[in-house]
């Protein structure tokens, strides 16, 4: 079909091909369902490598003293960076992702942890870790001048009390996987001393979920 077109610089008349209603009609649905697609909400399984990264984390002092952290539903990615996580209690709940650890370097060197008249209490909880593939290959781990077989460092845990009863710990369908990193951690003084942290009857849920670095 055809319809006449009148050139409105020329005047002249010419013929153009019509398009056809039906024609023009699929076009807008395909329009609509395009832009369905689009706006629709996915939840996919998120995948975090973190590859080649070197970490170094020299000289420090780390106080960890009664906070909480929750993080739930997220998804973390951290690469090449320095992370401090201090005086927290860290609940990661109902995250869909992948972590990877492998060929790494880890280096523990000539630090002084103290932990001292603390008093930990973990009740009625219960721990299952099903379904979790665990890829840890290739790695180098030095600890050396520490007391825990090592050389030169000193680990003094004195007067605590640690209870760990009954507790519902759930880690399901996990991959976790961490290739290539260097981390190295050296001449650091961490003192827990003197705190208490009481979890009771709790039930956590950890599932296919992305554990990053918590020093």
């Amino acid at each position: 079909m055809t319809h006449l077109f009148r050139d409105t610089k020329t005047k002249n008349v010419r013929k153009v091909p019509s398009i056809p209603i039906k024609q023009v009609y699929q076009y807008l649905v395909t329009i609509k369902k395009t832009l369905h697609t689009r706006n629709a909400q996915s939840k996919q399984e998120n995948i975090q490598s973190i590859q080649g990264n070197a970490q170094s984390i020299q000289g420090n002092t780390q106080f960890i003293q009664g906070n909480t952290q929750f993080i739930q539903e997220n998804t973390q990615s951290i690469q090449g960076n320095i992370q401090f996580i201090q005086g927290n209690a860290q609940s990661i709940q109902g995250n869909r992702n992948a972590q990877s650890i492998q060929g790494n370097t880890q280096f523990i060197q000539g630090n002084t942890q103290s932990i001292q008249g603390n008093t930990q209490s973990i009740q009625g909880n219960t721990q299952f870790i099903q379904g979790n593939t665990q890829s840890i290959q290739g790695n180098t781990q030095s600890i050396q001048g520490n007391t825990q077989s090592i050389q030169g460092n000193t680990q003094s845990i004195q007067g605590n009390t640690q209870s760990i009863q009954g507790n519902t710990q759930s880690i399901q369908g996990n991959t976790q996987s961490i290739q290539g990193n260097t981390q190295s951690i050296q001449g650091n003084t961490q003192s827990i001393q003197g705190n208490t942290q009481s979890i009771q009857g709790n039930t956590q849920s950890i599932q296919a979920i992305i554990l990053v670095k918590i020093l």
